[in-house]
Order: structure tokens, then sequence, then C-alpha cells
């Protein structure tokens, strides 16, 4: 069995590929652009920044996910949807890791953060694999790691909103 750095170089280097492949440029002036980039945006932007609406897909199909695993054998095809806009989802946000708050070291932040969205990807697959199995008990532990991933990753790299009163 391959090890896992290596499973997760191969399902990166695909999507990713083909991303940039269909932007014209990935660099700070395309169309991809990070936060750690844009740091004199407002929050009104950063509201519709890549990573905002990369996170937004990921919750949606969170949700979906969970309706449809009370049948995953009748809703295979749709919780593989999902699963792959949560896979999707996790590796765009993997290119854009928000800003390191003042006083943190700024490259351990956003390897922290590209670590937390490898293991909410890991979860992902192995939901994934469970649909495909058609394993309802492997799907619950993947939902389950999935959620842990989630909160896990909104508790340490989340802005608080609250920030405005």
């Amino acid at each position: 069995m391959r090890s896992l750095p290596f499973l997760i170089s191969a399902l990166l280097a695909a999507p990713l590929l083909s991303s940039f492949a269909a932007t014209s440029s990935p660099s700070p002036s395309g169309p991809i652009r990070s936060r750690v980039q844009d740091d004199d945006d407002d929050d009104e932007e950063h509201e519709h920044s890549p990573l905002h609406e990369a996170m937004n897909q990921m919750q949606a199909a969170q949700r979906a996910m969970r309706k449809l695993s009370r049948d995953p054998v009748g809703n295979k095809e749709a919780l593989l949807r999902a699963v792959g806009a949560i896979e999707e989802g996790a590796l765009t946000a993997y290119r854009l890791p928000p800003p390191a708050p003042e006083g943190e070291n700024p490259e351990a932040w956003r390897i922290g953060f590209r670590r937390q969205l490898l293991q909410l990807l890991d979860a992902a697959l192995a939901a994934e694999l469970a649909v495909h199995e058609g394993d309802a008990e492997a799907l619950a532990a993947a939902y389950k790691a999935i959620s842990g991933a989630k909160k896990e990753g909104h508790d340490r790299y989340q802005e608080d909103e609250d920030d405005d009163d």
C-alpha cells in the first residue's frame, strides 16, 4: 500500500494542474488570489474571496451529505457529488491560506492551515470510498471525521466575526 503523503501528492497534482491550466495565471494578479497576498482587502471583499467561496462550497456539500447519508445506496450519485464538492473545496482552500494573526509565525500558520485541510481531504476520501462500497457505518465515521476536521480548522483558523463589536 502506498503511503499517505504519496496519495495526497497524487490527488493534489491533477486538480491543481487542471485549475492552473484553466486560469491564465495563478499569480497574485491572476484570478486566484490569497488573502495573504491581498492584506488590504476590506471585509466585504473577504466575504466574496475565493477562500470564502471554497468554504461555503464545502459547508453546503456537508449539509447535503448529512441528509443524503440516510440512504447511502439510494443516494449514491448525489452523495458522490457532495463528497466531491468537499474534496474540490478543500483543494481550492489549500492554495488560499488566510493571513496569520499578528504574533503568529506566518509560515507555520500557512503550513498548519494546509495540514488541517489535508485531514479534511483524507476524511472526505474515506467518505467517498464508503459510498462506493455501500458501507453506511464507514460513511457515518467519515462524516464525523469531516465534521471534526472542520471544527478544528474553524477553531484555529477562522477569524472571529464578532470583532466588529
